[in-house]
């Protein structure tokens, strides 16, 4: 049986408004205590769709500049709250800067042999992600849980000053500051807020990655396990870990329990889309048909007081302004801080956090080689190297074909440095270096390769988004705080999933649920 969501009709049902939310109002509804008030409030929510208009309303309001809700970024956040909006039968438009949605989230078919495929960009979903695993479910697609592919023996490697180190090794070493992690993560008290965090949170925030390494490790970052450290958070959020905030480690590692060890503590990076992350994309395009408008730069942003904003555009080299009644976020802060939002209205904590929350420098470097040589050496493909090539990955697991494809994935100063050496010489260095541990590595390398660079000066402003020194007690949650009638969506806004794919689809649902909030509220007001 079809699920009424998932139906492509112009205008969703009034049951299936009235379900969509429940499902993500619930939990607010749960702090009404009054029966009475809880009926009120679904009554009104129920009438509501049919006072919004349909999606060719929705258009003429755009094309006299008179639309209500405008949602700024076609990425997953921005898709997600759209859709969310559509299903309780609320209209957007989505403007996009580029010739086509989808953001951060891009998976390449053309360039590899054998009919294999490889993310652009954010790749790995974690096994706590329901949000988009949800999402994914919802829209009809499936996922493939990677860890049943690996090659049962195969095992990462970590080679530190070109000495490979084993894993027990790398166990024991952990086991002697698992305590001291987990009992730093209790002090802590996840997630910490500018609004609420508490003492030892303060202290650490003010600490890097390095600092806290040096005060706990022996040896510090001269050490083995310091050196790993730090080469794997380098990694994780693209930037060098003396710039780095010491939450960022222990927000990962101290979820660990025991003293078995993983390198991105509780992230297991478990699930794919089976077929390439943007099917995601795609079907919400499909589910969004006429309603998202590209070459839409935005250049502007002017707060009217209570009467909407001013919106200014570049498309197709031309300039234009258009009204919104409410606006919508989805961009990256390293984009809207090139834009004029001095006028917006935003608080001084939300212009401070657009204008200095920290974006990672990642590189993903794709070679495809004849075969997948790694498993005769009993490994998975995965590495971590902190004088080679920082680490590579397999991206084929689940995937058919003999041939397989390593990713070199890098962060921080090192991916600026492999984008301005040059594609040619990264890729010989790269091919270099695995001959180096697997013997006759480069001899398989079939010719096909695809490199992106998420680093400042693009399109993007870099990866995803991380903590500097001081951010999570300065400004972490003001991010998603609605400012007016605008309100956030993105990575870069989710408390529990930033950095993650995870991260936008769970913001763009709750920024769609505070709309529809919002419109409720006015409703009510308005039949005062």
């Amino acid at each position: 049986m079809k699920d009424s969501c998932t139906e492509e009709t112009e205008q969703t049902s009034p049951q299936a408004a009235l379900f969509l939310f429940v499902f993500y109002a619930g939990f607010t509804l749960n702090l009404i205590s009054n029966k009475e008030i809880q009926e009120q409030t679904l009554r009104e929510c129920y009438i509501l769709q049919f006072q919004v208009g349909s999606r060719s309303d929705i258009m003429d309001r755009f094309e006299m500049k008179q639309h209500a809700i405008a949602i700024i970024g076609a990425g997953l956040a921005g898709l997600t709250c759209a859709f969310r909006l559509k299903q309780a039968g609320i209209e957007a438009v989505v403007f996009e800067s580029q010739a086509d949605a989808g953001g951060r989230c891009r998976t390449d078919r053309a360039i590899f042999a054998e009919g294999q495929f490889a993310e652009c960009g954010g790749e790995f979903i974690d096994s706590n992600h329901k949000e988009i695993l949800g999402l994914i479910s919802e829209l009809g697609l499936q996922t493939d849980d990677l860890t049943s592919f690996e090659k049962k023996g195969g095992k990462p490697l970590y080679l530190i000053n070109g000495t490979s180190i084993p894993g027990e090794k790398i166990e024991d070493l952990y086991s002697r500051i698992a305590d001291t992690v987990r009992e730093e993560y209790r002090l802590c008290e996840f997630p910490p807020l500018y609004n609420r965090h508490s003492k030892r949170a303060k202290e650490l925030d003010s600490m890097s990655i390095v600092d806290w390494i040096n005060q706990n490790i022996e040896g510090g970052t001269g050490s083995e396990f310091g050196q790993l450290l730090c080469d794997a958070y380098t990694i994780e959020y693209g930037a060098d870990c003396a710039e780095q905030s010491a939450l960022n480690l222990i927000s990962l590692v101290g979820g660990l329990n025991g003293s078995h060890f993983n390198v991105f503590g509780t992230s297991d990076e478990r699930y794919r889309v089976r077929g390439g992350n943007d099917l995601i994309i795609e079907k919400l395009k499909q589910k969004l048909d006429g309603s998202i408008l590209y070459d839409h730069q935005l250049t502007s942003i002017r707060s009217l007081g209570q009467g909407g904003y001013h919106l200014g555009f570049q498309s197709a080299g031309k300039r234009k302004e258009v009204y919104a009644g409410k606006v919508v976020m989805a961009i990256p802060f390293t984009v809207l801080k090139q834009t004029d939002y001095t006028k917006s209205g935003f608080s001084p904590l939300k212009a401070k956090a657009i204008e200095e929350l920290g974006m990672g420098h990642n590189l993903k470097a794709h070679f495809q080689f004849s075969s997948r040589f790694w498993e005769k050496f009993a490994s998975t493909g995965t590495i971590y190297t902190n004088d080679m090539f920082q680490s590579a990955f397999e991206a084929t697991r689940a995937q058919k074909g003999d041939a397989g494809i390593l990713v070199h994935y890098a962060g921080g100063k090192e991916a600026v440095r492999l984008m301005k050496e040059g594609k040619e010489k990264h890729k010989r260095r790269f091919l270099q270096d695995l001959s180096r541990l697997f013997t006759g590595a480069a001899d398989q390398f079939n010719g096909r390769d695809l490199i992106s660079y998420w680093i400042a000066g693009s399109w993007t402003g870099g990866s995803y988004s991380f903590r500097k020194v001081g951010q999570h007690t300065g400004f972490a949650g003001v991010e998603m705080e609605k400012e007016g009638s605008c309100y956030f969506a993105g990575e870069h806004t989710s408390i529990l999933y930033q950095g993650y794919m995870n991260g936008a689809v769970e913001s763009g649902g709750r920024a769609a649920l505070e709309v529809q909030m919002d419109l409720l509220d006015e409703h009510h007001k308005g039949t005062l």
